[in-house]
């Protein structure tokens, strides 16, 4: 799990260096292969998001154990305590922002349509602009 954290960020942040000296190259500042630099910077991030979307799917597969396990303690009708509630639904909302987030270098590099990956991240934007507006404007409050 902390080996896909660390090549996640990582990767994330070799594709952010990448697309500043793309930007760089763009307005004349330096002399870039641009296409080869494109490719290369999306190789990273498709290689960040490919890593953020596996360990969300083991975020889910832990939250699910420890509810199976609260499940097993305290019997299946008792109520699930709201942290355990929280904890659930914030790794499935990552999920799926990453999943969808995924897509995005992938119709750069061909590897999907380019129609589809815009529509992925137009619902990965809807996911994330969610996620702030509870955390900022209207916070969930989990019941008990």
């Amino acid at each position: 799990m902390m080996l896909l954290a660390f090549t996640s960020h990582s990767m994330k942040a070799i594709w952010l260096l990448m697309d500043h000296f793309l930007w760089f190259g763009k307005v004349g500042i330096l002399e870039l292969d641009l296409p080869l630099w494109t490719r290369w910077s999306l190789r990273a991030w498709l290689i960040s998001m490919t890593t953020a979307t596996i360990s969300g799917m083991l975020k889910i597969q832990r939250a699910d154990n420890k509810l199976a396990r609260y499940r097993k303690e305290n019997g299946q009708d008792a109520e699930i305590p709201g942290s355990l509630k929280a904890e659930l639904r914030s790794a499935r909302v990552n999920f799926w922002r990453d999943l969808c987030d995924l897509f995005i270098p992938m119709g750069g590099l061909g590897y999907a349509s380019p129609g589809f990956a815009a529509f992925c991240g137009f619902i990965s934007s809807l996911i994330g602009f969610q996620q702030e507006w509870e955390k900022h404007i209207k916070p969930i409050q989990p019941s008990a």
